[in-house]
């Protein structure tokens, strides 16, 4: 038997048109939160490059852990991304899985563009060296792909806020 490309799941991002109705939705109706809210754009992300071009967007996002894996809901927050692109395209629903890869980041990203893949977004963060890369994996696997590097000492922008509101 082949050894395993990829080690677990760690994360299921849902692109969705109202944060705060599926944060809402989520907690509320299904006991999935609670929910931290983070804002990315040019200020905290940086190298940003959609299918080769390099291009500047905003996200507003939620994460939370429940059920052993992240869960991220992206609400797009300017029409020139990947993520309204799939919002108008699809509408709202699950956009990706990240993955740990077995082999680590830079060998998995060079094994799957052996195999062909193109990099459909790639980027990283202002505070470390904290590198992600997107791979439409749909036409062999049925998804896409996100992989990230976890330097030591990566520290995330702070929340914008939670939901539920935690307690001042």
């Amino acid at each position: 038997m082949k050894k395993p490309v990829f080690d677990s799941v760690i994360q299921i991002s849902i692109v969705v048109d109202d944060l705060d109705a599926y944060m809402k939705r989520y907690n509320d109706d299904y006991g999935i939160g609670p929910w931290t809210i983070v804002k990315y754009d040019k200020s905290n992300a940086n190298r940003m490059t959609v299918r080769g071009e390099s291009r500047d967007f905003a996200i507003r996002l939620a994460l939370c852990d429940c059920l052993n894996v992240q869960w991220e809901l992206i609400q797009p927050m300017e029409e020139n991304g990947p993520f309204a692109e799939f919002l108008k395209t699809r509408g709202p629903g699950i956009h990706h899985l990240c993955i740990e890869p077995a082999e680590g980041y830079a060998k998995t990203r060079e094994f799957l563009a052996g195999r062909g893949y193109a990099e459909a977004l790639v980027g990283g963060f202002n505070a470390g060296n904290r590198e992600f890369a997107y791979m439409d994996l749909t036409s062999d696997l049925g998804f896409v792909l996100e992989i990230v590097n976890p330097p030591e000492g990566y520290v995330k922008p702070p929340p914008e806020g939670y939901y539920p509101p935690k307690d001042e």
